[in-house]
């Protein structure tokens, strides 16, 4: 143990010597040792560097003088001589500079100048460039910087043009956009443009910061052809610019140019013999987007011109229709028409103005059996079937006294005679055939004999096959029909699925279902075999249109099954598709009754009365016509509404205004017929004037005559419209009412019948809006009308003429009320009436009997008299007070 101690201390002592001995050899490496006549032992020389650059000013632009600033430092430890230093700029030298001696780790400034030019640059000084001094490091001589030049760029970015499809004479808007993409302004400057090279004006330019662009516009009338647009800016080169190189721009455009066309040559008649004179049908059509002048159309046959004629001017889209008539013969014939065959009119394509058709040679009839059919299609067992034949004339030329042989089954023949079949046209024989438990087969030959020379003896046959069922009776029931969603948006996918079920107790083959929505057929689809009793499901897909819609499904559409039940193949169900309905609610304006020259302000209020939000649409403006211009409006929710307003300054006395909603139809509408209206301003103004009707007196079931007159109290003629009437709130009619001059009035019919009780005659004028008016609160007005209900006299009971109790006027009294009592009538009178009472239970004086009553009493009974008499009474009264009342004022 001991040893090992000892060991480890030897071995840390010579460790340590060992650093000692490696720290003072770093020390010596480090530090130079003086000699002892004061000398360094080593040095390590100059070193010069490039420290710094600097340049002013700090931002320069284009043409600026600028001065570069370089600080050389010699970060060695002994004196630079003489040296020089060089600059470049983009690697290119611009200087190269003597520089002085240079102390140990003292620097020196040196300078240079340079006219700037445009663009990103690159600024490299190199010192000691000539490597005429030795340095303790050559790497370290060099120094970059990078810096821009600010100047700005204009250019001309665009020419664009409205509207896009012009014609020649139509106006066209030319707008010029300049744009400055330097990093610098651009001092105001000033742009022209030419047309084909004639200046059409000059335009200032203000100043343009960099990335600004300013847009100026040029209007000009259309001329035919193609032409040469060039825009300038900066003509006086008053701005200084990065490039000058790019300050125009060139463009060709074209009018809108039509591009005239034969679309089709036809002749009649098309199955001509060698003596028929033909008649070649030629259509001209612009198939531009211009319009095309008046031009001419040459008649060619074989290459020889025959005739020529003039054509109308086209429209874009348009077409003419020139006929010529000439004798073909027998052989065949290429005619040819050109339009515009002497260049005439400037076209977006000059290679198409030619049209050939081929008259072929009258050649031979090729008479074929097209076809074999059956009736019904799935003949059963002993039933009665029809075969029919149709044959062909495939030839161009009429085959005459045609005839076709039938084979069917075993040795069964039958011929029928077909007649005259002309070029390409068709014949058909019909026949009659009792079927049997054995298959039939048919064969048809036209022509057997071969007494028609044909161009193709070969395709005169054709045969067919059939096998009969047995009679089996399905009975198809669709169960159910439906249909999601279920609140379906217009544009949606619908599915449409109908539940079908075999209702009867055997298996069916295949059958088929139709689809209809409104009645047209939109899908069929094959039903698979089903199995007794058995359902199955079949679903179609429907895109939505706006709507009610009836939805039905029939199944065995096409009556291929026999069926118990034919009444239960059909299900309908009605579906309403959510869609939007924009429509002008109003239009408003202020001035109300503006003059010439007034600043108008119109407010368009836009609804959406639909059940569906609308998308996206524009809301175009016209003035007497002349299109001005259109706002976006997004969508808008049902119900919503929006408002738009327009300004104008009226110019005449009377001007239209139009607005027209979504005119691109971009939006599907459930009404598409409300989306534009129009308004005169000043406006008219309809007014119920006066409502007078005749008889006055009239009683129930009468005839009444109203008269309705109507005013125009506006500022402008109105249109015509319509006048509602209505009684108790029922409309009865919708009568016409002309149009009406400012201020005058007419008047309008109404009859009616008259209804017993308290009745309200209404009329309300242009109930519709049809007419936009100042003031759309007066166009209503009501009259109430009592009729009185007829007049009926009560009718007496008769009195008998003998009485079996001999009752007199003293067996029974009057109440005080008149009224007979129960109890006033003798017990065997009881349920009796008397016969001298009225049906109210009064008294009938003069049917009581006299008989034995003095004529005093008589008198005191007469109800009349006493009645009489009491009036006569009150009025002597009455004058005996007048005359007191005289007395006393005398």
């Amino acid at each position: 143990m001991k040893a090992k101690k000892m060991k480890y201390f030897k071995q840390r002592a010579w460790s340590g010597v060992m650093a000692f001995v490696c720290l003072l050899t770093g020390l010596i490496t480090v530090f130079p040792v003086p000699a002892m006549n004061g000398q360094v032992i080593a040095s390590t020389g100059p070193d010069l560097i490039v420290e710094s650059i600097s340049w002013s000013p700090e931002s320069p632009s284009l043409r600026d003088t600028v001065t570069f600033t370089t600080t050389v430092r010699n970060q060695g430890d002994s004196q630079a001589p003489q040296s020089c230093i060089a600059y470049y700029i983009d690697d290119i030298l611009i200087s190269s500079v003597e520089v002085n001696v240079i102390a140990a780790g003292d620097t020196i400034i040196n300078t240079f100048t340079w006219q700037a030019t445009a663009g990103d640059h690159i600024i490299k000084a190199i010192t000691d460039s000539e490597n005429d001094i030795a340095e303790s490091n050559e790497d370290n001589n060099v120094k970059v910087y990078a810096f821009s030049v600010i100047a700005a760029d204009l250019i001309i970015e665009s020419i664009t043009w409205s509207p896009q499809t012009v014609s020649a004479g139509d106006s066209v808007n030319f707008t010029i956009t300049v744009k400055n993409r330097g990093n610098k302004f651009a001092k105001g400057c000033w742009a022209e443009f030419f047309i084909d090279g004639a200046s059409r004006g000059q335009r200032e330019i203000n100043r343009l910061e960099p990335g600004d662009s300013k847009a100026f516009a040029y209007t000009w009338v259309a001329q035919v052809g193609e032409h040469t647009l060039k825009a300038t800016i900066d003509i006086l080169n008053q701005s200084v610019e990065s490039d000058e190189a790019n300050n125009e721009l060139t463009q060709i455009y074209s009018t809108t140019p039509p591009d005239l066309i034969i679309s089709s040559i036809q002749w009649s008649p098309p199955d001509r013999t060698d003596t028929d004179n033909v008649t070649m049908h030629v259509t001209v059509k612009n198939n531009g987007s211009g319009a095309a002048y008046g031009s001419q159309l040459n008649f060619y046959v074989d290459d020889m011109l025959q005739g020529f004629v003039f054509v109308n001017p086209l429209s874009a889209g348009s077409t003419s229709t020139k006929t010529y008539t000439w004798m073909v013969g027998p052989d065949a014939h290429t005619f040819t028409a050109i339009i515009d065959a002497d260049n005439q009119v400037f076209e977006s394509n000059e290679s198409n103005n030619t049209y050939s058709v081929m008259l072929p040679a009258l050649g031979l009839p090729d008479l074929l059996v097209k076809s074999i059919t059956w009736t019904p299609t799935q003949p059963t067992i002993n039933s009665r079937m029809t075969f029919t034949i149709t044959v062909e004339n495939a030839g161009k030329v009429v085959a005459n006294g045609c005839s076709v042989d039938l084979y069917i089954g075993y040795g069964y023949k039958v011929n029928r005679l077909l007649g005259t079949i002309p070029a390409e046209g068709t014949a058909i024989a019909s026949i009659e055939y009792i079927t049997s438990t054995v298959p039939v087969s048919i064969r048809a030959i036209v022509d057997p004999n071969n007494l028609i020379k044909e161009s193709d003896e070969t395709n005169n046959e054709k045969t067919a096959s059939l096998t009969p069922v047995e009679l089996v009776e399905a009975d198809f029931y669709i169960t159910n029909l439906t249909s999601t969603p279920q609140n379906p948006a217009v544009g949606d996918e619908i599915t449409i699925t109908a539940k079908i079920k075999n209702n009867c107790n055997f298996s069916v083959a295949s059958s088929h279902i139709a689809y209809y929505v409104d009645g047209v057929l939109i899908y069929t689809s094959t039903v698979n075999k089903m199995s007794p009793k058995a359902t199955v499901y079949s679903s179609i897909t429907w895109t939505a249109t706006p709507g009610t819609h009836t939805i039905k499904a029939v199944a065995d559409y096409n009556d291929y099954y026999m069926e118990t039940d034919e009444s239960n193949n059909i299900r309908e169900i009605v579906i309403s598709v959510l869609s939007p309905d924009l429509a002008i609610k109003s239009i408003t304006w202020s001035p109300v009754i503006p003059s010439p020259g007034d600043a108008l302000t119109i407010t368009f209020t836009i609804i959406n009365q639909g059940t569906y939000k609308s998308g996206g649409f524009y809301l175009g403006y016209y003035v007497d016509g002349s299109y001005q211009g259109n706002h976006y409006i997004d969508e808008i929710a049902p119900g919503g509404t929006v408002t738009r307003t327009f300004p104008w300054t009226l110019i005449n006395s009377l001007q239209t205004f139009k607005v027209i909603i979504d005119g691109d139809n971009s939006v599907l509408e459930d009404n598409e017929s409300n989306n534009e209206k129009t308004v005169v301003i000043p406006a008219p103004d309809l007014t119920i004037e006066s409502i007078t009707y005749s008889p006055a007196d009239f009683s129930e079931n009468s005839t009444i005559t109203f008269v309705i007159t109507i005013k125009n109290a506006g500022a402008s003629q109105s249109q015509s419209t319509h006048l509602d009437c209505f009684i108790n709130n029922i409309l009865q009619t919708n009568l016409p009412v002309v149009s009406i001059s400012v201020g005058e009035s007419t008047e309008v019919f109404f009859y009616w019948t008259a209804q017993a009780g308290q009745n309200t005659f209404k009329v309300a004028i242009d109930s519709a809006d049809s007419i936009t008016e100042s003031d759309e609160s007066n166009n209503d007005e009501s009259i109430s009308l009592q009729t009185p209900a007829p007049i009926t006299e009560p009718e007496p009971i008769e009195t008998p003429e003998e009485t079996t109790d001999n009752a007199t006027s003293d067996d029974t009294e009057q109440n005080d009320a008149g009224i007979f009592d129960a109890d006033d009538i003798p017990p065997a009178q009881a349920d009796e009436v008397p016969s001298n009472l009225f049906t109210d239970g009064t008294e009938d004086v003069s049917a009581t009997s006299t008989d034995g009553v003095p004529w005093w009493q008589n008198i005191f009974m007469n109800r009349w008299i006493i009645i009489g008499v009491g009036v006569l009474g009150l009025a002597s009264i009455a004058v005996l007070l007048i005359l007191h009342k005289r007395a006393q004022l005398a």
